[in-house]
Order: structure tokens, then sequence, then C-alpha cells
């Protein structure tokens, strides 16, 4: 495990996937921007979309419940549990800019 700024950061096999369905659903989010909304296409990467969400939040509150320090945890992830609702396209590229950047 490394620290850094005392906060410990280690890269394990969720970490990659949580790295990769990130990308993937950012690219899912960016075209259904060019996809028709009657597209079946579109309905498709709605659902694949919503899975991956389901995914993350999964993921937080696993970590939520293995926190030792509940509250800290919400006040340092709250905006990822409101980036893991699918269907608020904006909000979920501000997450994922603040983490990126």
């Amino acid at each position: 495990m490394k620290k850094i700024d005392g906060v410990k950061h280690e890269l394990n096999p969720m970490s990659l996937v949580a790295l990769v369905l990130s990308f993937v659903s950012l690219a899912l989010v960016t075209s259904l921007f060019f996809i028709p909304r009657d597209d079946r296409v579109y309905s498709l990467f709605i659902t694949i979309d919503t899975l991956i969400c389901l995914v993350f939040w999964l993921q937080l509150t696993s970590d939520l419940l293995r926190s030792q320090n509940k509250k800290a945890f919400l006040k340092t992830h709250w905006p990822d549990y409101l980036a893991s609702i699918p269907i608020i396209e904006p909000l979920r590229f501000i997450v994922w800019c603040r983490y990126s950047g």
C-alpha cells in the first residue's frame, strides 16, 4: 500500500475494474448525445450504463460499510454517490473531471 498525502492508495483488481468501467460509462454517456432517443442502441446504452452505475453504487456502499469513520467517508464520497445515479450525465461529467484532473 502506498501513502500519498497521508491517504492509503492501493492498486487492486476492483480499482482496475472501476477504472475501466468509468471509461466505458463515459464513452456510453458521451455517445448518447449523438444517438436518437428512439434508437434501440440508445436504450441498450442506457441499460449498460445503469448496470455500471449499480456496480459503482454497490462498491461505494461496501466501502462505506467497511469504513471506520462513516461520517468522514460520506463527507468525502457524497459526489460519488450522486454520480452513481444513472441519467444525470452533466453531474457525472463534473465528478469524473474532479477525479481525472
